[in-house]
């Protein structure tokens, strides 16, 4: 490996040995990588993605492969792969997404003119399952944490690792939550939370694709997860009351949180004491002044479904199909 390695590339890979070998392919392919790095890991697949893994690592110079010893989840290999890394930022990538062929030269043109930054925001396509496609980007009113929070808790910076560069040192050590959903936006808080400087470039550095398995209705109970989610947002924001305010936190409990918990109450994989139990919670939960701010901050449509909920068990039943059919 080079003495100064820019980018290091992580991905994670669990039986996934038709699409691994392409994505290793591109990235290695892709304009920009000769100073960066690609850390394959392993996570103990029971196919022959190991063996694809090697064979298309083979005849790159800058890639390490890590197999693990046994399966132990994203978060368990994104924490071996980033133990290993050597770059000075981390970029992370799935197999079964791409990106534009100059996505590293656009993420080290944005280090050239950000030197001081930690965390660097990029953009992204995301293509949905009908061939509609949309740009979600990063939109901060400074470079400091405070505003980088505030964009984060209003939904002008999104959750997701690939869309993000972020200085090795913020990872290196910290707590990674193991969770089993929403992995990206747990790791995306604990890295925010530690970095001082941020920066947005208006460079399209990947294209996401919406598969079924992404979508709300995958068949994974998500309550665990967001509720983890949850607590180490409001451990972070404790810890530092500078980085957000009260009412920015509620506004994201109730817009994210909240209304993501009361969707997941319908997953098939719950018991009926066990839906009645998270759509009480929930309900608990919603406070009126947070609706009435939300929707004076123009989330009326999150707000009137936050109303609904919070009137009855069955009112709150008809506002989580009503989420169902919108992210359809």
């Amino acid at each position: 490996m080079p003495e100064d390695v820019v980018i290091s590339i992580i991905l994670t890979a669990y039986n996934d040995e038709e699409r691994i070998p392409e994505t290793i392919d591109r990235m290695a392919k892709t304009a920009g990588f000769d100073d960066c790095e690609l850390v394959v890991v392993d996570d103990h697949s029971t196919d022959g993605t190991l063996d694809v893994i090697r064979s298309a690592c083979s005849g790159i110079e800058r890639a390490l492969i890590l197999p693990l010893p046994e399966n132990g989840g994203v978060a368990a290999a994104r924490r071996r792969g980033l133990a290993a890394a050597s770059g000075r930022f981390i970029w992370f990538i799935d197999s079964d997404d791409a990106w534009p062929d100059q996505a590293l030269s656009s993420w080290k043109a944005a280090i050239s003119e950000n030197p001081t930054a930690d965390v660097i925001f990029g953009q992204a396509r995301v293509i949905h399952l009908n061939g509609e496609t949309r740009i979600i980007g990063a939109r901060i009113g400074g470079s400091d944490r405070r505003s980088a929070f505030a964009s984060l808790l209003s939904g002008n910076v999104r959750g997701h690792l690939w869309s993000k560069l972020f200085r090795r040192e913020l990872l290196v050590g910290s707590d990674i939550l193991g969770t089993t959903v929403h992995s990206d936006l747990a790791m995306t808080v604990s890295a925010m939370a530690r970095a001082e400087v941020y920066a947005v470039t208006p460079a399209r550095v990947y294209e996401y694709m919406l598969r079924p398995g992404s979508i709300i209705r995958s068949g994974r109970p998500r309550a665990e997860s967001l509720i983890a989610i949850d607590q180490r947002l409001s451990a972070v924001l404790a810890a530092d009351p500078t980085t957000a305010t009260p009412e920015e936190h509620a506004s994201f409990r109730h817009r994210f949180i909240l209304l993501s918990l009361l969707t997941d109450s319908l997953n098939e994989g719950y018991t009926p004491i066990e839906r009645r139990d998270l759509v009480r919670r929930v309900r608990q939960e919603i406070e009126w002044l947070a609706i009435a701010r939300l929707a004076r901050s123009g989330g009326s449509k999150q707000a009137a479904l936050l109303a609904v909920a919070k009137l009855s068990s069955t009112t709150a039943n008809l506002a989580a199909r009503i989420l169902i059919r919108a992210a359809r």
